[in-house]
């Protein structure tokens, strides 16, 4: 059976909404991957927040919904000597000049002035604030810039700026964070920019509590991974997901610093596992060979080799101003799980993933060779090979490409072909 990316949102949301909402696991080293100013999984929502039709609708309609903007009086009474502002109110006027031994000269006065601080107008005015701080400070669509949905915000943008800088009355409400009552009452206004933008309100303050839908979830992975050409991280998760879904049942998860390669830990038994994205894992293992580790060697290729390194030093240096150097061999595997014993922390196996999302063999077969590098070449920081001191399997997992077997001694061979979703 083929999965196809629906499949593969439908099964990775799946999984996450429950241990996203709980803080067991964080995505937050696949969201580093993506390259963009996003640091969580509120980050994400707050973009769905953005590209939510509802909230196009709104900014779209603001032009002509804020020619309706409502205010109300408040009338101050004042007593006066002579000096008459506003209404005179004759009846306390009278009263007060019989108290104050029938003064001619005093009287009450009552004087209408305008108020914008009205509970709607302070929710509207919250509302346009904060939509402006996601896209103007915040930049969170700067990076998905290229997308339908990002571009729309264009056109959108102006509506946003003239609304809260350009329109006088506007810029007589207050900037405050409002109450649920003052939300409540804006929501039960007969406007419906009021009741739209109390609408805008609770759902973003839903998603900053971390309360949001499978659905909600899956919607925003699509946005992110799938329409900004991020499949390739999306589809590392995806594997990284039915890896550990395999070796845990109660998925005793936590969530980790933010910062760190590390996507979740557990423990079973006497051992703990760790799974990492994109990482050499732990500082007792050693992806890198230096071509200073050659020296020792006579052989023409390698001598080549080396006198090529110190050309491309010394050119760079001499063109650039700056030397560009790098070793013989690097690797940072997609995924890495670590199983370590508790009590010493000694390593008792190691599982090195490597994820290609492609439906061609040619580069499958790219795949294959760089997990090949990574089970051979792989040392430890005392630069010794690993041999046979703990288990070591690769796991190479691939799109929809045929493959004749998926299992050869320390290797296994898996692709969204022969994945059966729960």
């Amino acid at each position: 059976m083929n999965l196809s990316n629906e499949d593969i949102l439908e099964e990775i949301s799946v999984y996450l909404h429950g241990y996203l909402k709980e803080g067991k696991i964080s995505i937050q080293p696949f969201l580093k991957d993506i390259h963009v100013n996003i640091n969580s999984i509120q980050d994400l929502l707050k973009i769905r927040f953005l590209i939510h039709p509802e909230t196009i609708s709104f900014v779209s309609l603001l032009p002509n919904r804020l020619k309706r903007f409502k205010t109300t009086t408040i009338a101050h009474k004042e007593i006066t000597h002579s000096d008459i502002r506003g209404r005179i109110l004759w009846q306390e006027t009278v009263l007060e000049r019989f108290k104050m031994g029938n003064d001619s000269s005093v009287y009450v006065t009552a004087e209408q002035n305008r108020s914008y601080d009205t509970d709607e107008n302070l929710v509207l005015k919250e509302a346009l604030t904060i939509l402006h701080r996601l896209i103007y400070v915040d930049k969170l669509l700067e990076p998905f810039r290229k997308t339908t949905w990002a571009f729309e915000w264009t056109s959108l943008s102006g509506n946003l700026e003239r609304a809260l800088f350009k329109n006088s009355y506007i810029q007589r409400v207050s900037t405050i964070q409002t109450t649920r009552k003052q939300r409540l009452r804006a929501a039960q206004h007969r406007l419906p920019i009021y009741r739209e933008a109390a609408a805008l309100l609770k759902n973003y303050y839903r998603f900053i509590r971390g309360d949001y839908t499978q659905e909600e979830l899956k919607e925003v992975l699509k946005a992110t991974f799938i329409l900004t050409e991020n499949e390739d991280v999306l589809m590392e998760l995806y594997w990284a997901i039915q890896l550990i879904k395999e070796r845990t049942t109660d998925a005793t998860f936590f969530l980790l610093k933010e910062g760190e390669t590390k996507v979740a830990q557990w423990l079973d038994g006497d051992y703990e596992y760790t799974v990492s994205h994109n990482s050499t894992g732990s500082s007792d293992l050693n992806f890198l060979i230096s071509y200073d580790e050659l020296g020792d060697i006579d052989h023409p290729v390698i001598t080549q080799m080396i006198e090529a390194k110190k050309w491309a030093e010394t050119y760079s240096n001499l063109i650039f101003g700056s030397i560009y150097t790098r070793g013989l061999w690097s690797g940072r595997p997609d995924i890495l799980i670590e199983v370590r014993h508790i009590q010493n922390g000694e390593l008792k196996e190691l599982v090195i993933g490597e994820v290609k999302n492609t439906d061609r063999v040619s580069y499958a077969k790219e795949g294959l060779w760089e997990l090949s590098e990574y089970l051979h070449l792989i040392r430890t920081k005392n630069y010794n090979y690993i041999n046979n001191e703990f288990p070591i399997r690769g796991v190479l997992c691939l799109g929809n490409v045929p493959v004749k077997e998926t299992s050869f001694k320390q290797l296994e061979i898996r692709t969204l072909a022969n994945q059966i979703k729960d």
